[in-house]
């Protein structure tokens, strides 16, 4: 879509244009081109950060993580408002295991767009590796009960594996039993089939204890 918008008013129509380009060859997967085109909307404006925000997304399809970070970070300081670069900056800071600056990325993301689902989803992955379950578990929680987060299956995978380390049998029996409906064929299958046996089992003994 274009962004002739309010906020950007001022940009030259050379640099839009420029940007324009870029998207249509990306949506062409002509990532190389498109590079080329957000560079030359950079050049001419280098406040416009909706092509830094670009360019960090094909650095990152490159699987230059520096670069895309370094793009990203250059889009915040001129929109602090892009909720694409704080998101997709945590998620790369996610992936390089530096927690600090993922969490203060996605919990931007999140205040940004209050209705997205994916920041509470990585902020979620970020607490389980940091092996902090209460609030893996809300980040998830959050997430499953945004629009279209029920129709997710690896929120509802990440809640059962959750519930189950917490001995809420109940609960990791719904969400992995969802899981599984919404992800039939998933590799893990059989494995969750196990896992809801062995919970299931527990709960029987449980009750007779």
């Amino acid at each position: 879509p274009g962004i002739l918008n309010a906020k950007w008013a001022n940009v030259p129509k050379a640099a839009i244009g420029h940007y324009e380009n870029g998207l249509k060859l990306v949506r062409g997967g002509n990532d190389r081109g498109a590079s080329s085109e957000f560079g030359l909307a950079v050049e001419i404006w280098p406040a416009f950060a909706p092509a830094h925000t670009e360019i960090g997304r094909i650095a990152q399809r490159a699987g230059n993580l520096v670069a895309s970070i370094k793009a990203w970070t250059t889009a915040i300081r001129y929109d602090k408002s892009d909720f694409e670069a704080h998101l997709n900056l945590g998620i790369a800071y996610l992936n390089l295991k530096k927690y600090v600056e993922a969490e203060n990325a996605l919990v931007n993301a999140a205040h940004l767009d209050p209705t997205a689902i994916t920041p509470h989803y990585y902020l979620g992955m970020l607490f389980v590796l940091k092996n902090d379950l209460n609030i893996a578990q809300k980040a998830f929680e959050t997430a499953r009960e945004l629009k279209g987060g029920k129709s997710l299956p690896n929120i509802h995978k990440y809640l059962g594996r959750i519930y189950k380390k917490k001995d809420m049998e109940k609960e990791a029996i719904r969400e992995l039993e969802t899981y599984l409906k919404l992800a039939p064929a998933a590799e893990d299958a059989e494995k969750v089939r196990k896992d809801i046996s062995e919970l299931k089992a527990k709960t029987i003994k449980n009750a007779f204890v």
